[in-house]
């Protein structure tokens, strides 16, 4: 009897255990998205951006939940990504100097809706010898609410060698003018 009483109090306190766990993950899983994307959005409060590209909603952009698919938004940032570089570097060779991307993340923060006039903000925010950090965002035109939030790290690329290369200083020069500030990570 004694050996049963012990092994039940055991179990009760296994039981309790996982019962914590699993309401700790819950909590977890509800809770530390939010806290993540909202350091992100505070984090990037101060940063300006000078770039900002109205993009018309298309018909196929919205699924059939009725809202903007998150499939969808990369494209938004790929249009963003082409015309900040027609504007801040328009004397490249396209055909023989690339940018890829190496990383990519974003947080979607609020739903894009069919009816919603947005634009994608882009920034570079640091500088390295054949790398560099893009921030972009989504915004919603009329009340600049941020709908997602995206970095992506982007690589210079040789496209005769095929091959990474080191970032012009023409290219950092250009870069660094547009947003007003030396972004040379420091070594």
């Amino acid at each position: 009897r004694k050996g049963k009483a012990f092994f039940e109090k055991i179990d009760s306190l296994d039981r309790n255990y996982w019962l914590f766990i699993g309401n700790l993950t819950q909590f977890i899983s509800n809770f530390a998205p939010q806290i993540r994307i909202n350091f992100k959005i505070k984090h990037m409060e101060g940063q300006q951006f000078h770039h900002t590209l109205p993009i018309q909603l298309r018909f196929n952009d919205v699924d059939k939940f009725g809202h903007v698919n998150n499939t969808v938004y990369f494209c938004y940032y790929d249009l963003g990504k082409t015309e900040y570089f027609a504007s801040v570097c328009p004397n490249v060779n396209w055909e023989k100097v690339g940018i890829v991307v190496v990383h990519i993340d974003a947080d979607f923060t609020a739903q894009i809706y069919g009816t919603d006039h947005i634009a994608v903000q882009t920034a570079i925010t640091e500088i390295g010898t054949k790398s560099f950090t893009l921030l972009q965002r989504v915004i919603d035109t009329e009340t600049q609410e941020v709908k997602c939030v995206c970095r992506s790290v982007m690589v210079t690329f040789d496209l005769v060698k095929h091959e990474s290369m080191p970032l012009t200083e023409e290219w950092i020069e250009a870069i660094c003018a547009y947003e007003g500030k030396d972004l040379r990570k420091k070594k």
